[in-house]
């Protein structure tokens, strides 16, 4: 059980130091200031473009 922790884990360092390091800051800065709704579209948009990036049928 304790092994889908640490890989989720993982993934979210990967993410995080990806291309969209910033947004991915200002997302948990939010979440720690309690702003969680302006957190949650952070992260969205943080996620999308690094998935976007990450696209290799562009």
């Amino acid at each position: 059980m304790h092994y889908v922790a640490i890989t989720a884990g993982i993934l979210l360092v990967c993410l995080a130091y990806g291309g969209h390091a910033e947004t991915f800051g200002a997302a948990f800065d939010a979440a720690t200031s309690g702003e969680p709704a302006k957190a949650v579209e952070l992260l969205g948009d943080a996620l999308s473009g690094t998935l976007r990036d990450a696209d290799t049928k562009q």
